[in-house]
């Protein structure tokens, strides 16, 4: 298992928004990976709606509270439209100057969002993912034909 020996690991479980907010100290956490988030949305349009969304920029905003200077946060998922509109609104949160960001470079292929890359491949250990692991979800879209997997990743600088 990767995780023997480690003594600077902790998983909590229970609702991320509440989590995030109420039970981790400020400047805590070198790095938060989010994998495969769930759509507001199954369509993945941008006008989709749901109360139960978790990515929101008030989300954001308290993930860069318990994240410490030069801390990461990683977005991966294979759902191409949903990720275009997480950076659209990461770089807005960028121009507005609520947060100090800035997108992690890589050499994977990407697209610009106000100031935030979205790259097409699977995240590098710089951005917290430190081997890549096929799951039942990766083995069931490969059928599929179903196998692009997109991220973003910003460092933030206080």
């Amino acid at each position: 298992m990767h995780c023997e020996g480690l003594d600077n690991l902790c998983v909590v479980g229970g609702d991320a928004a509440q989590v995030v907010r109420h039970h981790i100290d400020r400047r805590s956490v070198s790095h938060v990976c989010i994998n495969f988030p769930e759509p507001p949305h199954h369509s993945g349009l941008e006008d989709a709606e749901s109360r139960l969304h978790l990515l929101t920029d008030e989300f954001f905003l308290d993930v860069f509270e318990v994240l410490q200077d030069e801390g990461v946060m990683c977005v991966f998922s294979d759902a191409q439209k949903y990720m275009q509109q997480l950076a659209q609104s990461l770089g807005k949160i960028k121009k507005k100057k609520k947060a100090n960001i800035i997108t992690l470079d890589t050499d994977h292929p990407h697209e610009d969002f106000g100031g935030i890359r979205l790259y097409e491949g699977l995240p590098p250990q710089g951005c917290g993912h430190v081997v890549n692991e096929t799951s039942y979800f990766d083995r069931f879209w490969e059928h599929g034909k179903r196998v692009r997997r997109f991220y973003l990743a910003v460092r933030l600088h206080r």
